[in-house]
């Protein structure tokens, strides 16, 4: 039986210096790209945030839904949390912290809002979430009660 792949004297690997090289490259390449980092992890974070409070008030609304109750979801700016309840503020559904870099304003409604039995709010509007480096809309409207954050 013939041997397919015949082995040839001159085959050689690389020499040390050779892989030095490509390894200095390779790694002053991911040193450059982690100086990036940092602008891109805070983004990430504040989507993150945002993608939160869209999920917690759609809690809040669902929660109203199921258990056939009003609930209400507030937005406390002088202790910078949010937080989700039952009428009368009975129960906590839901209750986080807003960072420091985002700033949650009214804009064409108040900061807070309820929702009925049937899931359905009792207002419709705006509220503005100012981050260091972009302005989005988060908006509420009346009747079914879809929500949604637009990038301004």
């Amino acid at each position: 039986m013939k041997n397919e792949f015949p082995s040839t004297s001159n085959e050689q690997g690389y020499t040390l210096s050779e892989m030095l090289l490509v390894l200095s490259i390779f790694m002053l390449i991911v040193s450059l790209s982690v100086g990036f980092l940092p602008g891109f992890s805070k983004s990430m974070e504040n989507r993150l945030f945002m993608d939160q409070l869209m999920d917690d008030l759609h809690y809040v609304q669902h929660y109203a839904m199921t258990h056939n109750r009003k609930t209400i979801f507030s937005i406390d700016l002088k202790n910078k949390e949010y937080y989700g309840s039952t009428e009368y503020k009975k129960k906590r559904l839901v209750q986080r912290s807003i960072p420091n870099d985002i700033k949650i304003e009214k804009g064409s409604m108040n900061l807070e809002i309820s929702f009925y039995q049937k899931g359905a709010p009792n207002l419709s509007g705006t509220w503005l979430i100012r981050t260091k480096h972009s302005v989005h809309t988060l908006t509420i409207y009346l009747g079914s009660g879809r929500m949604k954050i637009e990038k301004l």
